[in-house]
């Protein structure tokens, strides 16, 4: 009986411990990307506040631990360019100057070239995706 007991309150204790660290990282995760949103409202604010149709999309991911902007703009087109915020590196642009005059650039593991919209989509995904 007395190893019975002891066995339940090692296992409340085990629980109580992952329970207790699964909470931390869900609080660290948390700041993480509060802090990338920030940072990615002062870089748009420093370098895109007077763009035409000028907007953003933030992502902190977890898995590359790294902070990514999203910017969006006209620029003689519909404009989208991906930056690394936390180095202050951008990664790749898309612009639609006229329906089938598009330019893009993506850097690829794979090889791939970034030659339309749909590329561009499927190429920022790992970036802006967990």
């Amino acid at each position: 009986m007395k190893s019975v007991h002891q066995l339940i309150l090692l296992s409340s204790l085990v629980i109580l411990i992952i329970v207790g660290g699964c909470s931390d990282n869900r609080k660290i995760d948390y700041q993480l990307q509060e802090q990338c949103g920030k940072r990615c409202e002062e870089y748009f604010k420093k370098n895109y506040h007077d763009k035409v149709g000028g907007h953003y999309k933030n992502h902190y991911n977890k898995q590359l631990n790294k902070c990514f902007i999203l910017v969006f703009y006209d620029d003689g087109g519909p404009t989208q360019m991906l930056f690394d915020v936390n180095e202050n590196k951008p990664i790749g642009y898309y612009t639609l100057y006229r329906v089938g005059k598009e330019s893009c650039s993506m850097p690829s593991p794979s090889g791939n070239e970034c030659k339309s919209r749909g590329d561009w989509d499927l190429m920022i995904k790992p970036y802006m995706e967990e």
